[in-house]
């Protein structure tokens, strides 16, 4: 007996979520309310904080770099040229709050802040800057952070002085809780989906990325290491909803849904993977998502769930198996349901 997961809602109810809709490049004023960013990395531990800002459009306007060396530095791109000590050393506690200013009343000021000490402050011009890009860059107004790929010190974030702490590397369980990623990007755009995957300890455990050509295409990280076109073409609207599920009832599954049609389930093993590194990351336990520095398409996200109630059809994999049982079943809490008869798969190959 082979159980299944394939599930297609049906009735009056619909799809529901854990929580909104969640900015990947969240929006923020740096003008008017300075940036907050939490870390606990120890002096010498060799993290580094990344910060990036966009102006509303996308464009880089700025980044600011944090080194936890034996000293603790600093690195102001299109400013910088180097590591630099930061003129009053920052407070000695593990954990820190940085807060991160940008001001126009004398011309185009960084200021930051340790614990509340202010450790930087510093009046962007031809003389304190060696880049002399900095005009270009630094006077675009900043309405945009993203933190980049090599951040390994960052923890949580907010605007100062206002709402809960957010994390960078949100929590997820994907064996429970199906990621939803928004985009909006056209076919043809050359825009890209990089969602890399974590376990809680920071250790990769996978990655999905999308490129929207001219067929929309997919790869798997440690897999599917070239770009390769879906089995089942994405619906062609605009606004797309992608669900990414990972499951274990027949060895690690990967499912992409793109608006409730499955365009992608495969079975991640030696005979599906180029790459013999798979089960070194994929067997990982994912609880921690991140949007790499080469993602120009995801404009939000959040996990998935069903509401209860919801009455949803299931079916088998292969066309050769038959399905026994109930073939719907009945939400009562996020991914359970009730049935009469437990549906399953009789015959070789099973979803």
């Amino acid at each position: 007996m082979i159980k299944l997961i394939t599930m297609v809602l049906i009735g009056a109810a619909a799809a529901a979520t854990q929580g909104s809709w969640m900015p990947v490049k969240p929006d923020i004023d740096l003008e008017t309310t300075p940036l907050e960013i939490k870390t606990d990395s120890a002096v010498g531990s060799g993290d580094k904080l990344y910060v990036y800002f966009y102006t509303s459009q996308g464009d880089y306007a700025g980044r600011v770099y944090l080194r936890f060396t034996s000293t603790l530095q600093y690195y102001i791109e299109w400013c910088s040229t180097s590591w630099t000590n930061f003129p009053t050393n920052p407070p000695a506690d593990v954990n820190k709050v940085w807060r991160i200013t940008k001001t126009r009343t004398s011309g185009i000021r960084l200021q930051i802040q340790c614990n509340d000490v202010e450790v930087l402050n510093i009046l962007m011009s031809d003389t304190t800057c060696s880049d002399s890009r900095w005009s270009t860059f630094w006077n675009r107004d900043i309405e945009k952070i993203y933190f980049g790929n090599s951040d390994t010190a960052s923890d949580y974030y907010k605007l100062s002085h206002q709402g809960n702490w957010t994390p960078v590397k949100p929590d997820i369980d994907m064996e429970a809780t199906p990621l939803e990623i928004k985009t909006d990007s056209a076919v043809g755009s050359g825009d890209l989906v990089y969602v890399h995957f974590y376990t809680s300890q920071g250790d990769e455990a996978g990655r999905v990325n999308l490129h929207f050509t001219s067929t929309l295409q997919y790869k798997i990280n440690s897999c599917i290491t070239t770009w390769t076109n879906f089995p089942t073409n994405p619906p062609a609207d605009v606004n797309k909803v992608w669900r990414i599920t990972k499951t274990r009832t027949s060895g690690i599954r990967l499912q992409i849904h793109c608006n409730d049609v499955e365009v992608l389930n495969i079975l991640i093993s030696d005979t599906t993977c180029s790459s013999s590194s798979w089960s070194t990351y994929w067997n990982r336990d994912i609880e921690k998502i991140f949007f790499g520095n080469s993602d120009t398409a995801s404009d939000f996200y959040r996990s998935y769930s069903v509401d209860t109630g919801t009455v949803v059809e299931v079916s088998c994999i292969d066309d050769d198996a038959t399905l026994m049982g109930d073939r719907n079943v009945t939400c009562t809490l996020d991914r359970d349901f009730t049935y009469l008869n437990e549906p399953w798969c009789s015959g070789i190959g099973s979803r």
